[in-house]
């Protein structure tokens, strides 16, 4: 689903709108416990997807950045 909203978000948000996206669906993953692996790398891939040339840091389970 994601993949369909890309142009729509990227046209409608600012980078900074976007990253403040990236970093809320981050806190909703890591809500009750730690992000499972598959919305590590769900969000992961937004992020690159989203915001072209940002580097994505690995995480670890305990969501600390490795």
């Amino acid at each position: 689903m994601a993949d369909e909203l890309l142009p729509l978000l990227r046209e409608s948000l600012t980078e900074s709108e976007r990253r403040h996206l990236v970093d809320m669906l981050n806190r909703v993953a890591g809500a009750h416990s730690s992000p499972s692996e598959l919305q590590r790398e769900a969000v992961a891939r937004l992020k690159r997807r989203l915001l072209p040339g940002t580097s994505v840091l690995k995480t670890r389970r305990s969501g600390d950045v490795a």
